[in-house]
């Protein structure tokens, strides 16, 4: 599993979604109070948004840890 944390960076996603194609599933991980940034960005096959409370990085990572806890492997990028 695949963890892109994401707040306003809008075109660096698009840019590394077309840029590289990931073969393996992922999540974005946005704040509730940032999904209209991203309300029309099409994900490859397999990924998906997730949206949480506005808590900095390592909580938002750590929400998509205890939301997917049973991955083989995880990475962020």
């Amino acid at each position: 599993m695949i963890f892109i944390p994401s707040r306003g960076r809008r075109k660096s996603l698009e840019r590394f979604f077309r840029e590289s194609i990931p073969e393996y599933e992922g999540r974005v991980l946005i704040d509730e109070d940032d999904i209209d940034t991203y309300l029309d960005v099409v994900l490859p096959e397999g990924w998906s948004f997730e949206a949480g409370e506005r808590v900095g990085a390592a909580k938002t990572l750590n929400r998509g840890f205890i939301a997917h806890p049973n991955e083989p492997w995880y990475a962020v990028v």
